[in-house]
């Protein structure tokens, strides 16, 4: 569990960035130097299984996000399992929460607790890969812990790769709907305040799904990215950092 505070007053701005696919991210100063932490969900790699290329990847996002930031990752379809081990290359500053609950401290009497769940579906080119099974017994082994663990003011995260089934966030570019069930039922049966996914670059939205405000922000290698505050309210929204601030591969 990890706990912080930010200075006298709780303040908190996260960046949500997801399939970045190897290229160079440039964000603009004013993002970079208000920010808390970033959290990823997933394809930080091209697909690639040599670790030179893996490594070059997560040394790219790391010169784009200065060294003292916290970034959490989850793995997507593009990643190898090994970017989920503590390679000797790995920068320091990076931590993996597929399949992991962590909590940070927001204020004196309230905590943000994050699910974290990376993978995909079964498919051609999916190189880390979970059932719809898999899925749903480790969401529910995730939520039951928080649930025992969270008090009722207490903000609620979950990090997925996949978004959930028949939404506005899943849909290709072909009008087919390609997300996952057991995140949708995930949603629908434990009610997280938010949902960070990708995945489907293509279908950038921000949708709810009964209590849960649902974002996918489209893919941060063609500059989309999320920001969330918490201040006295949460404010969400999906930001353009702009194609001009991207590096090719």
């Amino acid at each position: 569990m990890i706990f912080f505070k930010i200075g006298v007053i709780y303040k908190m701005k996260i960046l949500h960035i997801t399939d970045i696919e190897g290229y160079s991210l440039v964000f603009p100063d004013e993002i970079l130097q208000v920010l808390n932490f970033v959290v990823i969900s997933g394809d930080l790699t091209v697909g690639s299984k040599s670790m030179k290329n893996i490594v070059r990847s997560f040394n790219k996002i790391r010169s784009a996000i200065p060294t003292e930031i916290p970034i959490y990752y989850i793995p997507g379809n593009r990643d190898y399992p090994v970017t989920i081990t503590d390679f000797e290359e790995k920068p320091e500053n990076f931590t993996h929460i597929h399949n992991k609950h962590i909590k940070i401290r927001l204020d004196e009497k309230k905590d943000i607790h994050f699910i974290g769940y990376g993978s995909a579906l079964p498919g051609l080119l999916n190189n880390f890969v979970r059932t719809e099974e898999e899925i749903k017994n480790a969401l529910d082994i995730l939520f039951e812990k928080v649930k025992k663990e969270k008090k009722s003011e207490d903000i609620v995260i979950l990090l997925t790769h996949n978004p959930p089934i028949n939404s506005t966030l899943d849909k290709t570019f072909t009008n087919l709907h390609i997300g996952s069930i057991s995140v949708r039922e995930a949603i629908e049966k434990y009610e997280p305040n938010i949902l960070l996914c990708g995945h489907v670059h293509e279908s950038q939205s921000q949708q709810t799904i009964g209590k849960t405000l649902c974002i996918n922000p489209g893919a941060s290698k063609s500059g989309n990215a999320t920001i969330l505050e918490f201040n006295d309210e949460i404010k969400v929204k999906i930001i353009k950092f702009g194609p001009s601030l991207l590096k090719g591969k």
